[in-house]
């Protein structure tokens, strides 16, 4: 089976998670069994709880926040047992005797076998600065200089073709709001966004993005936007660049016309052509002079583009109506009686039946009710 590369990517997270569980798991069964054991041996845990408790690491543990009396292989496993994560840098947690004795019974610990000593409640706080002086105990700290970073240089670490994809629809529709409100146009414009890939991910969802500034008129061709968004870290403006090109304008019917109509301005409305549409602009009349006092081949409803092929000049000859039928041979033009079989415009070949033999050939219409045949091309002989 061929996958996708984002289908391989995201089992490989699976896997990768699955593993880490596993582990886990694995881990929790190794200290309780120890635990166990060591019940067997010395039923009595001495834990002295200390006052407040700094660290650095993600995960809070027994000996992070307890003093053991023991100093054997049982004790340090029993040190090693997680309790739950630590708190965000910055903040605290308040820890009692009684929080830390119900995560031990959960780990397979005999509440009773526990004897308290120290404070009665421990605060437990993470902070960058316990971070960098464990890093550097004996070393003094050089802050570094502020650097601007310039984006270019950097590639996201989880930005995938998809999110892209995602922020990029979302970018252009809520540009494409903004270029309707400021032109009072509710065309469908085309958009093609630029999409900064360190940003990708905040534009995901077309809530985060509070409003939209930027552009100028004419509002076509190469623009840039500000976006102002909304994040877990409070508002932040993203400049955006962007592809834009008016919506495609063709002429439409303001109503439903019949075949035959000979179409006057009053018949026909400016329609914008949706970006998806099938219809391409140029199969479509783009100007009403075009098409004012053309006749329509066929039917079109309401709103209905009017393409090339629906319209032509007016019929000069309808289908069953008596026409005068010249022969033309040379220098001789002999006129005869027919009827015409088909409708068609000036200078239109249609079917027309000749009178009274009611033999049918093909004439070139040259005026209303008036076809030409040129003999000895395959059509009647002038006697």
């Amino acid at each position: 089976m061929i996958r996708s590369p984002a289908v391989h990517e995201i089992f490989g997270i699976l896997m990768r998670r699955l593993l880490q569980a596993t582990l886990a798991a694995i881990a929790v069964c190794y200290i309780t069994v120890s635990i166990s054991r060591a019940g067997d041996v010395d039923e009595s845990i001495a834990l002295m709880l200390r006052s407040d408790s700094q660290i650095a690491s993600n995960v809070l543990r027994l000996r992070d926040v307890c003093d053991l009396s023991q100093s054997n292989e049982t004790a340090k496993a029993l040190a090693d047992i997680p309790l739950a994560p630590t708190p965000r840098i910055g903040t605290t947690q308040l820890w009692t005797r009684d929080d830390v004795t119900k995560v031990l019974s959960l780990r397979g610990m005999d509440p009773k076998s526990i004897h308290w000593s120290g404070a009665e409640t421990v605060q437990v706080s993470r902070s960058q600065s316990a971070a960098v002086a464990k890093a550097s105990a004996s070393q003094p700290v050089t802050p570094l200089e502020p650097q601007r970073a310039d984006h270019r240089e950097f590639s996201p670490a989880f930005t995938t073709p998809v999110s892209l994809s995602q922020a990029e629809r979302v970018v252009t529709s809520a540009i494409e709001s903004y270029l309707q409100l400021k032109s009072g146009s509710q065309g469908k414009w085309r958009i093609k966004p630029t999409i900064p890939p360190q940003h990708a991910n905040a534009l995901l969802q077309r809530r985060q993005i509070v409003s939209v500034a930027g552009g100028q008129e004419p509002w076509e061709g190469n623009q840039k936007f500000a976006l102002l968004l909304r994040t877990p870290d409070g508002e932040c403006i993203i400049d955006i660049e962007a592809e834009v090109r008016l919506p495609a304008m063709v002429v439409a019917a303001k109503g439903p016309l019949a075949r035959g109509r000979i179409l006057q301005d009053t018949d026909l409305v400016w329609l914008s052509l949706p970006p998806a549409s099938k219809i391409s602009p140029d199969d479509c009349i783009r100007d009403f002079d075009q098409l004012v006092g053309k006749q329509l081949r066929k039917s079109v409803s309401t709103q209905q583009p009017i393409r090339n092929q629906d319209v032509g000049e007016p019929f000069a000859v309808q289908a069953g109506e008596s026409v005068t039928i010249a022969v033309v041979a040379g220098s001789i033009q002999v006129e005869a009686q027919g009827r015409a079989m088909e409708s068609g415009a000036i200078d239109e070949t249609i079917q027309v039946e000749v009178l009274p033999q009611k033999k049918r050939v093909a004439a070139r219409i040259a005026a209303e009710r008036r076809v030409e045949v040129i003999a000895g091309g395959g059509g009647i002989t002038a006697n």
